[in-house]
């Protein structure tokens, strides 16, 4: 009878011991499996896509692009942010989430030939652009403080923020002269010569001057040879008749 309580007991524990075996197996084996499902997340952040996505790929992971964000500073498909963030534990398969760098946003430059300088401004200012240098000259046809050309043209696509140069018409150049000498010349004369230049009279003094012919120029203003406009006015000293 002893020795078959004995052999009982001793069945009853062999078969929780291997029970217990297998349950503790399991569990180890569960922990181990468990735990390489589970990766860190690597840093991709700063790395071109393609070299990204190889990365997150050792791990088990894959690249996601959830948006492209322009930047002046970060060269076109550089990651510039990603979620979630480097170090973190997840599920091997997981996508991970990136923002790409689109490189520097590019303007095109708008149309402001013939447009006056504030409104050049304006229309830049809303593409994001700015004016540069203004280098003024004269023009023939195009209209005092009115925009003559843009460098870059019109259409020419740049990087946002960047300046605009302008050209800017300070209306038709005045034609300008030599003043003519009129000295010992009699007043009639004096007068068709002015036509001829385009040129009139503001004032004709009379002095009385001793050895002069009367009637003829002892003085002007300006003197001869002086660079002159064409609506400038000659004033004249003549002797007195």
């Amino acid at each position: 009878m002893k020795v078959f309580r004995f052999l009982l007991l001793a069945v009853v524990l062999g078969a929780v011991s291997f029970v217990g075996g297998i349950f503790l197996m399991d569990l180890v084996m569960g922990s181990v499996v468990g735990r390489g499902d589970v990766v860190s997340v690597p840093s991709v952040e700063e790395l071109p896509e393609e070299e990204a996505n190889l990365r997150l790929e050792e791990s088990g992971l894959y690249l996601a692009v959830d948006r492209i964000e322009y930047s002046a500073l970060i060269d076109s498909g550089v990651v510039l942010r990603q979620r979630p963030a480097a170090g973190e534990r997840v599920k091997r398969g997981r996508r991970i989430g990136v923002i790409l760098s689109g490189g520097a946003e590019r303007i095109a430059v708008p149309e402001t030939t013939g447009e006056r300088v504030r409104q050049a401004r304006i229309a830049l200012a809303e593409r994001g652009l700015r004016v540069g240098d203004v280098v003024t000259v004269p023009h023939e046809t195009v209209e005092e403080h009115r925009v003559i050309a843009t460098d870059p043209v019109a259409g020419t696509e740049t990087m946002k923020g960047s300046p605009v140069n302008l050209l800017v018409s300070i209306g038709p150049e005045p034609s300008r002269f030599l003043a003519p000498d009129l000295t010992g010349m009699p007043l009639p004369e004096v007068r068709r010569t002015l036509r001829l230049f385009g040129l009139s009279l503001a004032n004709v003094a009379y002095e009385e001057e001793s050895g002069e012919r009367g009637g003829t120029v002892i003085a002007q203003t300006p003197p001869p040879g002086v660079r002159l406009d064409r609506d400038r006015r000659i004033e004249l000293t003549v002797a007195s008749p």
